[in-house]
């Protein structure tokens, strides 16, 4: 069975992803129902180009790290609908499964954290043949390439859908990547609000994710998503995720823009201003080990020590986000974050 045929059986982005990689390098097109055309590959990549001319150009990415299965399921249920007729594609639109190796597996990564390896971060790998090197090239090439098709005056999105390995205390919620001089757009918080995610973490420094990737790189407004906790596939209640399932199936199919009416000081809004660095065997996280994301402390709280180093709290209220003690040595514990106001979205000295 070619890869074109499994999806046509199929209807199913992950039945591609699962079959990776016996049908490697196959590549497919088709007429969908209303006229759009579908190419893919059976890479877990659909590209998706509508009847119509469409000044919008949509990246939706799931499964960088193979465990993080909701958001593939997501995809899945929209792909199948795309394919049935059912969801009509009015925008220029990219799907993906990031990491189809990990994820048949059942693992977040094989060798490597793939959400560290974009910006060009997999040409420091020693080995060129490392398969998330790779597919962090691969996935780095095909959105710029989709990207490149945009004119300029177009409107680029990247949103790349997660799940947390711990709780939160604001289930869903955005980072928002690193922009250095460019603004934050406060239409793109309000789309996502309108989508049941409130929180939103502003970056303070570039950083090897996806989405900062296709920000810097090809100029899009691009948002690492977290939806909740990382369950096993079969697991997740896809109705916590219906109003962000929703926004996206709206944007999919030309929703205008006042859908995303919202206030935006319902929203909680966070600015990164510390990291935690494990650098040595020695470092210790005091925190337990089922403390939820957004954990807040009191200041000169003991955070992490490694060695002679120690982290201490800064300031009353300010909580910690993505804790993990075991990543590698080199590689970020955790990030510091401080509450700011919707007004000071664009200030940079806001968490001060």
């Amino acid at each position: 069975m070619t890869a074109g045929e499994l999806l046509d059986e199929s209807g199913s982005l992950l039945a591609l992803a699962r079959a990776y990689p016996e049908r490697l390098d196959q590549t497919f097109e088709r007429e969908l129902p209303g006229g759009a055309r579908l190419s893919g590959t059976d890479a877990a990549i659909l590209e998706i180009t509508p009847a119509e001319a469409s000044a919008t150009w949509l990246v939706l990415s799931t499964g960088v790290h193979g465990n993080e299965t909701a958001p593939m399921e997501i995809l899945d249920r929209m792909v199948a609908d795309i394919l049935a007729g059912k969801l009509q594609v009015t925008v220029n639109l990219l799907l993906l499964i990031g990491n189809p190796p990990a994820m048949i597996r059942q693992r977040r990564e094989l060798n490597h954290n793939l959400n560290r390896l974009f910006a060009g971060k997999h040409l420091d790998l020693d080995d060129s043949q490392d398969p998330e090197g790779q597919r962090a090239a691969l996935l780095e090439a095909r959105v710029q390439r989709f990207f490149d098709g945009s004119a300029p005056e177009d409107q680029k999105l990247h949103y790349d859908l997660h799940t947390a390995l711990r709780a939160s205390r604001h289930e869903k919620f955005v980072v928002y990547p690193f922009l250095h001089d460019r603004p934050r757009d406060v239409a793109q918080i309000r789309q996502w609000m309108a989508g049941g995610v409130n929180t939103f973490l502003l970056s303070h420094q570039p950083a090897p994710t996806f989405s900062y990737f296709s920000s810097t790189a090809c100029g899009a407004h691009g948002f690492t998503v977290e939806l909740g906790k990382v369950r096993p596939f079969g697991e997740n209640r896809l109705e916590d995720f219906a109003e962000a399932e929703a926004m996206l199936r709206k944007l999919i199919s030309g929703a205008p823009g006042d859908t995303w009416a919202v206030d935006l000081n319902d929203g909680n809004f966070y600015q990164v201003v510390g990291e935690v660095t494990r650098e040595t065997e020695d470092f210790r996280l005091h925190l337990a080990s089922d403390a939820a994301n957004f954990t807040t402390f009191d200041q000169g709280y003991l955070l992490a020590e490694d060695g002679d180093r120690k982290y201490r709290v800064e300031q009353d209220g300010d909580a910690i986000v993505f804790p993990n003690p075991n990543v590698a040595i080199g590689h970020r514990a955790g990030l510091v974050v401080r509450r700011i106001k919707a007004g000071d979205l664009n200030k940079p000295d806001a968490a001060n």
